[in-house]
């Protein structure tokens, strides 16, 4: 890992999780807008190498939730990444 996880990061998941709509598909639902969302968090604990493009790869397998939900599971995914529980 490259570095923890700070507010400025968290804080940019969250406003993306706004959008997590944004990339619906019937194949993933929203996996796309939570990698979409997920991504500035992956990208601090990775940098942008191999290991960032495996953890978004992990974060692109379906998902579907109620919108107002997905912030909380953004977070859980961003804490279990953080704790190395992604790999």
């Amino acid at each position: 890992m490259v570095a923890a996880l700070r507010r400025r990061d968290l804080a940019r998941v969250f406003v993306r999780g706004l959008s997590v709509q944004g990339a619906w598909s019937f194949q993933g639902m929203q996996c796309v807008g939570f990698a979409y969302a997920l991504a500035p968090a992956l990208e601090r604990l990775y940098g942008r190498g191999e290991a960032y493009r495996a953890a978004l790869g992990r974060h692109l397998e379906f998902f579907n939730t109620h919108p107002y939900l997905a912030a909380v599971l953004l977070g859980c995914a961003a804490r279990l990444e953080a704790e190395g529980g992604g790999e």
